[in-house]
């Protein structure tokens, strides 16, 4: 298994598939202003886990100048889901981009995830009608 930055492969639908299981309600409009973003926007850049053609798992994240990343997106496919994968991406991507803090914001499926990984987690309420957002914070040091 081997973990490469993928952001000029963002097309590939290797990649662009998986990265569908981390956005909501992914439409081919929403995953192509996603790709553009990562091709696009300073900071952006995308990870993955591969083994040959197979991709294992994909992050994505928002790197700032002063070694913060934001997790934008990460996904595993699910039958390969609580096996560290997930984990490994985050601790890889954070050394990768020379990133000492790690935050993101998420949904209440995804909270156990984090934690498990050592992230602090705090609500951050109602942040759409009816949906509970919580910011989930890490420091490498």
């Amino acid at each position: 298994m081997d973990f490469v930055e993928v952001t000029s492969q963002i097309d590939e639908p290797r990649f662009r598939d998986l990265l569908s299981l981390a956005v909501g309600y992914p439409t081919p409009e929403k995953l192509a202003l996603v790709a553009t973003a990562y091709r696009t926007l300073s900071g952006r850049r995308l990870f993955a886990f591969v083994d040959g053609q197979a991709v294992l798992g994909i992050i994505g994240l928002e790197v700032s100048g002063d070694a913060r990343a934001r997790v934008r997106h990460i996904a595993v496919p699910q039958g390969l889901r609580r096996q560290g994968i997930g984990r490994r991406l985050v601790t890889e991507a954070s050394a990768a981009t020379g990133s000492t803090t790690v935050v993101a914001e998420t949904h209440p499926d995804a909270v156990g995830f984090y934690r498990a990984c050592g992230f602090s987690v705090e609500s951050l309420g109602e942040r759409y009608p009816g949906i509970e957002r919580f910011s989930c914070s890490f420091g490498l040091v």
